[in-house]
């Protein structure tokens, strides 16, 4: 892919992500500043999610009329003004009402920039990996930027250093190759067709319970840190989540590993095991182990994202718009209900049910992944490789 098109795609990506996680860093402080429960800040995570929940499926049918590129430029431009209506918002329920509104633009960008590289890439699988890469970064640089920008008095300046960035990335995003659209007459018919394939729902399946674990754990690290330790500040939280850069490297490494491993399939096991060793760490009541825990999680569940993204995408063909619809669709979901629910049973029953809980749904995943190994063993095809 030209640098033209690479250098855009990579940085609408990296700041992306920045918009969706930069709070997650935050969530302590604000819940102080506006006095509101620790469950009601984190809320703000869950109402994005919640969004990309919806909105990847409308995104999916658009752009199997529509051009990503247009897409990836009206997203931008949508997230800019929302992230400067969040700076200005004083209560929660703005907050809330914002983030829910950032969040259906992260999903349409999401699905465009993968279905960008779908359509224009020759080699998906490496483009996608890039992709992944620039997300985790995006992700970390949001929260480590949101730890040393923010105080205990102004946590407030984070989200208007990322309008500024927004709006320079509008600009080279605006000078993208339109690229070819992916056009069909079948809107609900390509999203039935891909529905009906077992791949797909397997795969969005382990999407599904693997972002439900990463977003649980990474989410309420914060207040779990807190807990061991109440003078923890933010820029100590902000760096608790510098494993992403290991995530980053587990990402753009997919290929050989992939290989080394032994092929798709027993690469997805490997991240699984990792991301269940840093469920296992969490259960370690010290500083030390916490501040670890990124660095096993991250490159377990990127691996894993990767790697389904990859293959996917690869065997996807005019029907790219739909299959990510459907794969972005299902990894939502379960960020959402892992941004939330282990929170509510965090606050009743302790972090060791926390925990359990996260082992059960990983367990799901592996579960998945297996049955796909099976199935992919009986009757190969092009997403095996």
């Amino acid at each position: 892919m030209p640098l033209r098109n690479l250098v855009p795609l990579l940085c609408a990506t990296l700041l992306t992500f920045a918009v969706l996680y930069a709070p997650q860093t935050l969530l302590p402080w604000i819940a102080a500043d506006l006095d509101v429960s620790q469950a009601a800040a984190a809320s703000l995570i869950s109402w994005s999610l919640l969004a990309m929940v919806v909105a990847p499926v409308p995104a999916g049918l658009l752009m199997l009329r529509s051009s990503p590129r247009g897409l990836v430029v009206g997203g931008l431009l949508g997230l800019m003004f929302t992230e400067a209506a969040f700076y200005l918002a004083p209560t929660l329920p703005l907050l809330s009402g914002l983030r829910f509104l950032q969040g259906g633009l992260i999903a349409l960008l999401v699905a465009a920039l993968m279905t960008y590289i779908a359509l224009n890439a020759v080699d998906v699988r490496r483009v996608m990996a890039y992709y992944v890469a620039a997300s985790i970064l995006g992700g970390l640089g949001g929260r480590v930027l949101a730890g040393f920008l923010a105080s205990e008095e102004a946590w407030r300046p984070v989200f208007l250093v990322l309008t500024v960035g927004l709006a320079g990335c509008v600009g080279l995003a605006w000078r993208m190759e339109a690229g070819p659209a992916p056009r069909s007459a079948r809107l609900f018919g390509a999203l039935g067709a891909v529905l009906r394939q077992p791949l797909v729902r397997r795969a969005s399946g382990v999407g599904f319970a693997g972002f439900f674990v990463f977003t649980a754990l990474l989410n309420f690290l914060p207040f779990r840190l807190q807990d061991l330790d109440p003078a923890v500040g933010q820029a100590s939280v902000g760096l608790s989540y510098a494993g992403f850069l290991v995530g980053v490297a587990a990402a753009l490494l997919s290929a050989r590993l992939r290989t080394g491993l032994g092929g798709t399939f027993p690469a997805i096991y490997a991240g699984l095991a990792v991301l269940l060793g840093a469920v296992a760490l969490a259960a370690v009541p010290a500083l030390g182990a916490l501040f670890a825990i990124s660095a096993l999680a991250a490159p377990g569940f990127f691996l894993v994202h990767t790697l389904l993204a990859g293959a996917l995408n690869a065997r996807a063909g005019t029907e790219a718009g739909a299959v990510n619809a459907v794969y972005v669709a299902s990894y939502y979901i379960g960020g959402s209900l892992g941004s939330y629910v282990p929170g509510l049973v965090y606050a009743a029953y302790g972090w060791g049910a926390f925990l359990a809980l996260l082992s059960v749904v990983g367990g799901l995943a592996v579960y998945l992944t297996h049955r796909s190994a099976l199935a992919v063993r009986a009757q190969p095809t092009p997403a095996a490789s």
